[in-house]
């Protein structure tokens, strides 16, 4: 009776424990993979491309190869990944690049596609043996395509070259006009003095007469 009590106390205690370790991910589970997009948003202008690193890790037991492919990408776009088959060691990283081209008639405007990675291999996981396929959301938005206007200014420098030129005018002096002009200057007085002897002739001729 002693043996049935204690191996029922026994049986407990590893059941206590062990839901435990399964909530905290320390129990053996099923091979498993995770993803991640960096950054998990991306704009991309019409016309133009962008570049985003995805990263698979292996969980659990996983290992082995895990090809890379997109899910509902918009029209107007295109998707590549290098390398898009992607060797996972047990317990490790690898990254590869996700490049999203836009055609010049991708509509502008938010959406959302979604990275897929599926291994290679079948595994026997706990819905069978089936793939490991796992899905992550990333949002696109095609933004207006990006103009860049570069303005060339010349500058001209123009040098004048300024040249004076004296010329000489000669000066003719007419010597008829000066000596019109002094002879008009001395008429005036000949006729005042002319006026004066005849207006003193009439006078005496008066005062003889008086006389």
């Amino acid at each position: 009776m002693h043996l049935i009590r204690t191996t029922i106390t026994m049986m407990v205690l590893l059941t206590s424990l062990f839901v435990p370790l399964a909530a905290w991910g320390l129990a053996q589970g099923y091979p498993d993979i995770f993803m991640d997009a960096s950054p998990s948003t991306k704009n991309v202008p019409v016309g133009g491309s962008a570049t985003v690193k995805v990263s698979v890790i292996g969980q659990e037991t996983f290992e082995g190869l895990v090809q890379l492919t997109a899910e509902n990408v918009p029209a107007g776009l295109t998707v590549t990944f290098n390398p898009n088959i992607v060797d996972v060691p047990f317990a490790s990283q690898v990254d590869a690049n996700m490049t999203i081209s836009s055609t010049s008639d991708a509509l502008i405007g938010s959406s959302t596609l979604r990275i897929v990675g599926t291994s290679k291999e079948q595994l026997d996981l706990q819905e069978g043996h089936t793939y490991v396929k796992k899905s992550i959301p990333f949002i696109i938005t095609i933004t207006s395509p990006t103009t860049t206007t570069t303005t060339n200014s010349t500058t001209t420098t123009s040098t004048s070259t300024s040249q004076t030129s004296t010329t000489s005018t000669p000066t003719t002096s007419t010597t008829t006009s000066t000596e019109a002009e002094q002879g008009a200057d001395y008429t005036l007085p000949i006729l005042v003095a002319v006026a004066v002897i005849v207006i003193a002739s009439v006078a005496a001729v008066v005062l003889r007469r008086r006389k």
